[in-house]
């Protein structure tokens, strides 16, 4: 079972995740070295306790991305798959009003339309084919 899923909290994700970094009997020394805090402050976090920024700012430099994946993996993989469907579900949207403009001007795409004309006779003919001009 990874740390993530261990703790329900942040703070106690951090403790674990911390715990997991330092030996037994030197957890609270090494850490406080670490991060340069008192051994009450050490003790504390590992204890569960949520860091100061600046305290957490030192947990994070020091242990870099794993730390931040082990803290709040969860929350963002969470956020990510709901961001994901969010934009699937508006770009879908999106087609729709789209399709629903072109029925509405009175057109459905049709390939050469929307292919670069080679001239500007192309254009015009293609234009001509479909009943428009290209005077407003």
């Amino acid at each position: 079972m990874g740390i993530e899923s261990q703790g329900a909290r942040p703070s106690e994700r951090l403790a674990l995740y911390l715990k997991g970094q330092y030996r037994r009997d030197h957890r609270i020394g090494r850490l406080s070295q670490d991060i340069q805090c008192t051994k009450k402050t050490a003790e504390n976090i590992l204890n569960g306790h949520w860091p100061n920024d600046m305290h957490f700012g030192a947990i994070v430099a020091r242990f870099g991305r794993d730390v931040l994946d082990a803290v709040f993996g969860q929350e963002i993989d969470a956020t990510i798959a709901r961001l994901t469907e969010e934009a699937r579900t508006l770009e879908q949207q999106l087609s729709d009003i789209k399709a629903r403009a072109r029925q509405v001007n009175g057109y459905s795409p049709q390939p050469d339309l929307f292919d670069p004309p080679t001239s500007d006779l192309d254009r015009k003919d293609a234009l001509r084919r479909h009943g428009r001009t290209d005077r407003p």
